[in-house]
């Protein structure tokens, strides 16, 4: 069970840790989330955008999926904010809430695919998989894996198909 994408609008970007610049997506060592996303991380501009959101992901998994469900359907917003937040709150410490302006929490029973047994039979999946038009598929869903290396040959597919 996750807890889910949490977008984190932020009034501005906090400090970062001398030797340990912001990247696109972080993890942090011994954390107890999944990392976050700073959406603006590849913005061509000259000058740092001075806003940005950054988008924490955070499993349920120290509990059962029976626990986490009725954790979910009772916690208050600020409990809500304190396990999406724990990753940045660790690496920003208690200064953390003053840079930060909104949050909206999104739970999401599992965020990917999961090979089962008749997955690679499902007429809809080979509908997108054969799919030849102004529209093509290309994610690693279509495999049953979310892997970063079935992702690639998707899109390598479908590049092929509008190459020729």
């Amino acid at each position: 069970m996750r807890l889910g994408w949490c977008p984190i609008l932020m009034r501005r970007f906090p400090s970062e840790r001398s030797g340990a610049p912001l990247s696109w997506d972080n993890i942090v060592y011994d954390g107890a989330g999944l990392g976050y996303v700073v959406s603006t991380h590849q913005d061509i501009r000259v000058a740092q955008s001075p806003q940005t959101v950054f988008s924490a992901y955070q499993a349920l998994s120290d509990r059962t999926p029976g626990d986490a469900r009725k954790w979910l359907a009772h916690a208050s917003a600020h409990e809500l904010y304190e396990q999406a937040s724990c990753d940045l709150a660790q690496v920003y410490g208690l200064r953390f809430p003053l840079y930060t302006q909104a949050l909206d929490v999104t739970v999401r029973g599992h965020a990917m695919a999961s090979p089962a047994p008749g997955f690679l039979n499902n007429a809809g999946i080979n509908a997108l998989r054969k799919a030849d038009g102004k529209l093509l598929f290309a994610h690693s869903d279509l495999s049953g894996y979310s892997v970063f290396e079935e992702a690639a040959w998707w899109g390598y597919e479908a590049a092929r198909k509008v190459l020729g």
